[in-house]
């Protein structure tokens, strides 16, 4: 049946949204309100027939490179697989572990981006006020999200760090690459 992609694609959309935090992690985010001051900043450059064109033009070339930022960094998280590792990043299978809720944030992350390059795509041949208004908060917001993504990647590095400590101790020191 037709609707049944659409159920899942929806029951995707409720699972993604409720591990990001929903509305609360959105309006109470840093990286959002940010956005939002950039936006405001920036009335002078996205306002007007020409403004509209600087921020779609804007969007097309940085985003791509965002993207694949995106991407790069998804695997590099999911490139850490040895077993303490994960298993103290999923948090013996916790439904909202670290892993899961990382990962969530990553979709989080395409998911803005993708918003924004449509609204630079449309931006590139609709000329509005609005739109114009909505891109540049969409490409601030992806942008910024990106440094919170660098952050989780960070935290992750600490995670490693420690399970690998963990592991040296473990086999008294036999692993370890340090003389």
């Amino acid at each position: 049946m037709i609707v049944d992609p659409y159920e899942e694609l929806a029951r995707s959309y409720r699972l993604y949204w409720k591990l990001y935090g929903g509305w609360t992690a959105l309006f109470t985010s840093p990286y959002f309100h940010a956005a939002l001051l950039l936006t405001a900043a920036l009335y002078p450059v996205w306002n007007g027939d020409d403004g509209a064109k600087i921020w779609a033009a804007a969007a097309q070339n940085i985003l791509p490179n965002l993207m694949g930022f995106s991407i790069a960094g998804m695997a590099v998280f999911l490139a850490f697989s040895h077993p303490e590792t994960m298993n103290a990043i999923t948090e013996d299978g916790e439904p909202e572990s670290y892993f899961v809720t990382t990962v969530a944030g990553f979709f989080h992350f395409i998911f803005v981006q993708t918003i924004a390059m449509m609204l630079g795509f449309v931006g590139a041949f609709v000329t509005s006020n609005y739109l114009s208004a909505f891109g540049v908060f969409f490409l601030s917001y992806a942008m910024l999200v990106g440094l919170a993504m660098a952050m989780n990647l960070l935290h992750t590095a600490q995670i490693i760090n420690a399970a690998s400590s963990i592991r040296r101790r473990d086999d008294g020191g036999k692993n370890s690459n340090r003389k």
